[in-house]
């Protein structure tokens, strides 16, 4: 079988249609990365008086399907997240002086008993 050709102008037409075709947004998130992303306003409306049942209810209709108990854990889970990831992250609380706020192991304690755990030392800055 002998070479297929095609024609300049198919390859630019296909170079148009490429370059104007958008990015494919098909991402699914699990229900809790949703809530994630929906926290702000969940907790503005739990603020005006809004039950989990009624979030859920205003969820569903935007095509979302959470039972209130549902949302209430993702809820809470979303809110334990955060100090974690933002100390992970080196992003902890800074105090009045400057100094951050999370407490970093300093050292390990050798000798009995210590098991090799870390144990924090005061900041000993004046």
């Amino acid at each position: 079988m002998g070479r297929q050709f095609i024609a300049k102008d198919a390859v630019t037409k296909a170079r148009e249609a490429l370059k104007g075709t958008k990015a494919k947004v098909d991402v699914k998130v699990t229900k809790t990365a949703a809530v994630r992303r929906l926290e702000p306003e969940i907790r503005r409306l739990r603020s005006k008086g809004y039950s989990f049942q009624d979030i859920a209810e205003i969820l569903k209709q935007a095509e979302i399907e959470i039972s209130p108990d549902s949302l209430k854990s993702a809820l809470q889970r979303a809110k334990k997240l955060k100090p974690k990831q933002a100390v992970a992250k080196g992003l902890a609380a800074k105090t009045a002086s400057g100094v951050s706020s999370a407490v970093v192991p300093a050292a390990t304690k050798e000798g009995p008993g210590s098991n090799g755990r870390f144990v924090p030392v005061a900041d000993r800055r004046a």
